[in-house]
């Protein structure tokens, strides 16, 4: 399992999915589409929907946001990317 943490901006999803895709390239261990979700906080609606459509992943319903939040110290905007 792997967990990115990365601002949540455009820009910034799309280097994590080159990242990967590159990684997958070079090392032949590729991520399951159907089990790679995207988890939001705090990101414009509209900003969620473009990193959806230009990294192809999936969005996730993440549950404990909130203690989150509350126990690890993030920046106000983020995203977290869960490959399995």
């Amino acid at each position: 399992d792997l967990m990115v943490y990365v601002r949540g901006d455009v820009p910034s999803a799309q280097k994590v999915s080159d990242t990967l895709t590159h990684f997958a390239q070079f090392s032949g261990l590729h991520s399951i589409p159907e089990k790679t979700n995207v988890y939001f906080g705090r990101v414009d609606p509209s900003i969620k929907e473009q990193i959806l459509a230009s990294t192809k992943f999936s969005g996730g319903i993440f549950l404990f946001v909130t203690l989150v939040f509350l126990y690890i110290p993030l920046p106000l905007k983020w995203i977290c990317i869960m490959l399995f």
